[in-house]
């Protein structure tokens, strides 16, 4: 007998583990499916959702605008955004909206969201923002979606998010075709927005026809792809204000005036890390622009770590890079076959930036000079460890600047006016040539 008081009290804790287990499972929320005829509408089902509720949504075209009221509900399709879209055409409205302190438990998941021609933001007299999703005081998660198709007349064309505080969370995402006057993809206005694994391609926008940042706080944008976007500043990307990180992004085939394939102004701090830039054109009107690759103006600091700038063409200054005051610094990256009239890689205007084992070759100035680095206006670039081989005659020029070269490798060795900082060599690199490849 005194045996069986042990086993009769181990199984009172299992019975109430089972009891907690059970509430626990009533506690994750009732999975509701639409359509169904509980929810015949994606809304219906918001509207009676509380939150931890799932709504499901079956495969279809849905012709219906929604407002997640606030509610931490997850909202998916069942199997997928190539199957199942909500259709926003001819209802004068974004499509998605989270306008009700929304937190990252609110999720956006597996839809193509289109025909959105956004909301009026009240804090803008003028024009409607986010035509695919309206996104203000809120930090919801967006997930595996596809944004196609939609316009706002101010910004953010796929996507809008709009707050000083906000954390949204945006990943698996395409966005495509979309188009405003800021951020054709999306537009980030204040905020710490986290944008990771999406492709942008062909959005159009006066500014940022991928993407425009303004005023936004430890931004991120990692993993993303920038293709075939075009606007008048920032053809991928547009920052300015901003603090920013874009970690192993690619650029490629963007077109701009300044900043094919990106562009930071005024102001900001702006860390580019394993990027490539590829591909991109800055052309305006009568085929000049500046930055094929990457314009900066008048940043407060901009950097690029182990970076690639392959092909990029300028129709007047900076095939890859252009810069105009600022702080910029430039380590470990590569320049090839970028092609301007001035500067055939690197177009320094009233900056002094700083290039660490870099190197550059094959770009051409058409102007016959400054085929990998020109400097004007009291530039004084500083160049260590780099290599400059197949530039043409002229690899770095100065016009009213001084460039300081040290232990570089500089085909031809320096040009009159470049100050010798010390253990220079003319000496062939040896580089592996692959013109196909670039």
């Amino acid at each position: 007998m005194p045996r069986a008081h042990p086993r009769r009290s181990s199984v009172i804790p299992s019975i109430i583990l089972a009891s907690l287990s059970l509430a626990g499972s009533s506690a994750i929320g009732e999975v509701r499916h639409v359509p169904s005829d509980r929810h015949p509408t994606i809304q219906s089902c918001i509207d009676q959702a509380i939150d931890g509720d799932t709504c499901v949504v079956a495969p279809g075209r849905y012709h219906e605008v929604i407002d997640f009221l606030g509610k931490a509900i997850t909202l998916r399709s069942s199997h997928g955004a190539d199957v199942t879209t909500i259709d926003g055409t001819d209802l004068n409205n974004s499509v998605v909206k989270c306008v009700t302190d929304e937190g990252p438990d609110t999720l956006l998941d597996g839809f193509t969201v289109t025909g959105g021609t956004g909301s009026e933001f009240p804090f803008f007299s003028v024009g409607t923002f986010g035509g695919g999703m309206f996104n203000v005081n809120s930090s919801p998660t967006v997930a595996n979606c596809t944004f196609e198709g939609n316009s706002a007349s101010n910004g953010g064309g796929g996507l809008f998010n709009g707050s000083s505080d906000s954390r949204v969370t945006i990943t698996n995402c395409n966005f495509r075709n979309n188009a405003a006057q800021l951020g054709g993809g999306i537009y980030n206005l204040g905020g710490s927005p986290s944008i990771t694994n999406c492709t942008f391609s062909r959005n159009t926008a006066s500014s940022g026809g991928g993407m425009f940042n303004l005023a936004v706080r430890d931004g991120l944008v990692a993993n993303c792809l920038f293709s075939e976007n075009s606007a008048s500043f920032g053809g991928g990307l547009q920052n300015d204000g901003s603090t920013m990180t874009v970690r192993e992004c690619t650029f490629r085939g963007n077109s701009a005036g300044e900043g094919g394939g990106a562009r930071n102004g005024f102001t900001g701090t702006y860390v580019f890390e394993r990027c490539t830039f590829a591909q991109n054109t800055a052309l305006r009107f009568r085929n000049r622009g500046c930055g094929g690759g990457v314009a900066n103006r008048h940043v407060t600091s901009a950097s690029f770590s182990n970076c690639m700038f392959l092909g990029n063409r300028a129709g007047d200054l900076g095939g890859a890079v252009f810069i105009r005051k600022g702080l910029v610094s430039l380590a470990g990256c590569s320049f090839t076959a970028n092609t301007s009239v001035i500067g055939g890689a690197i177009l320094n205007d009233f900056g002094s930036p700083t290039f660490v084992n870099c190197s550059f070759g094959g770009n051409v100035s058409s102007s016959g000079e400054g085929g990998a680095i020109e400097s004007r206006d009291r530039s004084s670039p500083l160049l260590a460890n780099c290599i400059l081989w197949g530039n043409g005659l002229n690899p770095i020029v100065n016009t009213d600047g001084d460039t300081t070269v040290s232990f570089s490798d500089v085909q031809g060795g320096l040009s009159e006016g470049v100050i010798d900082g010390g253990g220079n060599i003319d000496a062939d690199p040896l580089f592996v040539r692959n013109p196909d490849d670039g």
